[in-house]
């Protein structure tokens, strides 16, 4: 299919004279990795690829970016306009940020996809891939920072390593996906590959991302995975970013639900732990309530609203705004990579979301046991953990 696809982007081209043969393996592999990536795009969600298009963009690549990429891939992208293949948004300038330009696939060329018969099983993945991404601390919890070039360390190649093991093992995994509800051809159960993501330096931040688990809904995940053949059930850290304050405090946190602010109680409950995550991700005092949280936290100045978080939980009022929350994510990765470890030595198979773990039903207890062991081994004090 790739071959014919690049035959006819060629037969499009109105070049006067041949690439030079270095410029045309180049051409060849760009557009291999182009048409790839779209194909898997019309199986799975659709939505295309961002791209820039200006030549600055592929100046000084990284340790992310593939050995061939250029500042030609333009070049190559204008050519499967051409061919029909494709359609692009430009990007744009909005407010100072640039905005790439997005590509889909157009109707043509998803019905030829669909004519070769491709499926998820026809792809694999690059080799080599990062699994170490360094990126700019974000100015707030919800922006993702830029992509930063580093130099490796002991550290890194520790880091490494850890995902090393941990991507081999879910390789090898028997995990699938069976949902009454949900189109499974819709989802690509051989995406397993899992990256660790710092924000700043390689102390803050450092979670796992990918897996074809993660963007599944809450719900249909819970329903639809499926390990060594059995139904899965999520064991969730509860209330996991205060917890590791308190333990890094070196004090118990009080007894009962860490959100359960007063006097408001149990009707706030969900905006005092947006509240809460924003004072621990803050590096100063909040000035306006955290986005989304409107309805969920009472009609009161945020400052009152942050004072009795503060009288709560005054053990660790230091920890409030000072930036700390990329601190505590670190520890809660840590955390979260020495758990996943323990039960690969142990035979088992677990997919990590976050600050939870999918396992298979006739694993759940010897799983539970591993987490509350390793947290308090990590953090000094007991976890919470749900079982769902």
């Amino acid at each position: 299919f790739v071959v014919d696809t690049i035959a006819k982007m060629l037969a499009s081209e109105t070049r006067q004279r041949r690439r030079r043969p270095h410029d045309q393996e180049n051409f060849q592999r760009q557009a291999t990795a182009l048409i790839s990536d779209l194909s898997h795009d019309v199986l799975g969600d659709g939505l295309g690829r961002y791209f820039r298009r200006s030549h600055r963009a592929y100046e000084g690549l990284t340790r992310y970016h593939p050995p061939f990429l250029s500042k030609k891939v333009s070049d190559v992208v204008d050519t499967m306009v051409t061919s029909g293949l494709v359609r692009q948004k430009l990007g744009e300038n909005k407010e100072g940020e640039k905005i790439a330009t997005l590509i889909t696939p157009t109707e043509a060329f998803a019905e030829a996809v669909k004519q070769r018969g491709l499926t998820f099983s026809d792809f694999r993945r690059a080799k080599n891939q990062e699994t170490i991404t360094l990126r700019k601390r974000p100015p707030d919890m919800w922006t993702k920072g830029e992509l930063l070039d580093y130099e490796d360390t002991e550290k890194t190649h520790r880091y490494r390593e850890e995902m090393r093991i941990i991507n081999e093992a879910l390789a090898k995994a028997d995990l699938g996906f069976d949902h009454p509800l949900y189109p499974s051809a819709a989802v690509d159960t051989s995406d397993r590959f899992l990256s660790r993501r710092f924000n700043g330096s390689f102390e803050q931040g450092g979670r796992l991302f990918g897996g074809y688990w993660q963007p599944l809904p809450k719900e249909i995940r819970k329903q639809g995975l499926r390990i060594d053949g059995e139904p899965v059930a999520v064991l969730d850290f509860g209330q996991m970013a205060v917890r590791l304050a308190y333990g890094l405090a070196g004090t118990e946190p009080p007894q009962g639900d860490a959100y359960l602010i007063e006097p408001y109680g149990q009707a706030y409950r969900e905006g005092f732990k947006t509240l809460i995550s924003a004072m621990l991700f803050s590096d100063k005092a909040l000035t306006k309530k955290p986005k989304g949280t409107k309805e969920l936290l009472p009609k009161t100045k945020v400052k009152t609203l942050c004072e009795a978080v503060v009288k709560t939980h005054s053990p660790i009022a230091h920890a409030f705004n000072i930036g700390l929350g990329l601190s505590l994510m670190y520890k809660e990765s840590e955390v979260m990579v020495a758990i996943l470890l323990t039960l690969i030595h142990s035979g088992i198979t677990a997919l990590p979301i976050h600050d939870a773990l999918a396992v298979s039903v006739s694993n759940v207890e010897r799983a539970y046991r591993v987490m509350h062991d390793t947290f308090v081994q990590e953090v000094g004090i007991n976890p919470i953990i749900k079982t769902e």
